[in-house]
């Protein structure tokens, strides 16, 4: 709800907790994502699911049209990354930046946004409440840092040591367990010639787990992200947001929404994995805890 929150402020403008929109669009990603997970059924067979997805995309294009009619009749731009594609689209001499395309370019940023960034915290705050030391870390640089004070862009960037976890967390459990690419021209790779056109996947998961790139890959070491005295990471061999030319756009958005919320809730609170309840990650296209991940809350 956090995550939707912050993500639906910044797109659209407006907080869409309780909305029928929310409701569907996080409905339409858990189709899609059982869809492209299992054997491919085309989206023109009349399943249920692909009758639910159109009927969730009806509910979020009604919802998302006056919005679009708001921003482009609007003297001002405002607040959101809607109308920044508004804006764009006035310029746009091409005429490809439909307004079917500027909705879906937003739906886009949604999906790569919204699940990924909840998980990760999820994640995240798991993997510190087994290791007490890195928490007592954290605890140390927050009352260092903030004090009292609630988290700010200038001591956002003071915090080094959550910016380390963070990326620690990001790579002992990526949530984003595929990526793809597609070769412009033929690639000698290891022996084996890759033809022009091949879909190529990419696991994060495979990469950050390897010894070769990372020493003692299985344990949680925020450590080996410290630029002044970590090792070296090869170059590909951390991808998170991907890479290259193609890198995730909201990576520096996440990244900021990430260390704001831990941030926030480390501050006030410490958090303790429920007992009884067995971690353990889930794989449905991106990753995520297997039966939720209870928690219990001790005040600071």
């Amino acid at each position: 709800e956090l995550t939707l929150a912050i993500t639906t402020r910044a797109l659209f403008g407006k907080y869409m907790r309780d909305a029928a929109a929310a409701g569907a669009i996080v409905r339409f990603i858990e189709l899609f994502y059982g869809r492209i997970s299992a054997l491919p059924v085309p989206g023109l067979l009349p399943t249920r699911d692909n009758r639910e997805m159109k009927s969730n995309v009806a509910i979020i294009e009604d919802w998302q049209a006056p919005m679009n009619a708001e921003r482009k009749a609007a003297a001002e731009p405002f607040d959101d990354v809607l109308s920044m594609l508004i804006e764009a689209q006035k310029m746009d001499e091409t005429g490809l930046l439909t307004d079917h395309q500027v909705r879906t370019e937003v739906m886009n940023l949604f999906v790569a946004g919204y699940e990924v960034v909840a998980n990760t915290l999820a994640f995240t705050l798991y993997l510190v409440s087994q290791h007490p030391l890195v928490a007592q870390k954290i605890q140390a640089e927050l009352d260092d840092v903030l004090g009292s004070a609630p988290v700010s862009l200038p001591t956002l960037d003071r915090l080094t040591y959550l910016d380390m976890v963070l990326q620690e967390s990001m790579r002992l459990l990526p949530v984003t367990t595929v990526l793809t690419r597609q070769t412009a021209v033929p690639v000698e790779l290891d022996g084996y010639t890759l033809p022009k056109d091949r879909l190529i996947f990419i696991s994060p998961w495979v990469f950050q787990r390897d010894a070769a790139n990372f020493p003692a890959p299985l344990q949680f070491e925020p450590e080996r992200f410290d630029v002044e005295s970590g090792a070296e990471i090869p170059k590909y061999a951390y991808l998170p947001f991907s890479s290259g030319p193609r890198i995730c756009l909201g990576n520096t958005f996440a990244m900021m929404q990430m260390k704001i919320n831990l941030a926030t809730i480390w501050q006030q609170v410490q958090l303790t994995h429920a007992a009884g309840h067995t971690f353990a990650p889930h794989y449905a296209f991106n990753t995520r805890p297997k039966d939720g991940l209870p928690m219990v809350v001790h005040r600071r």
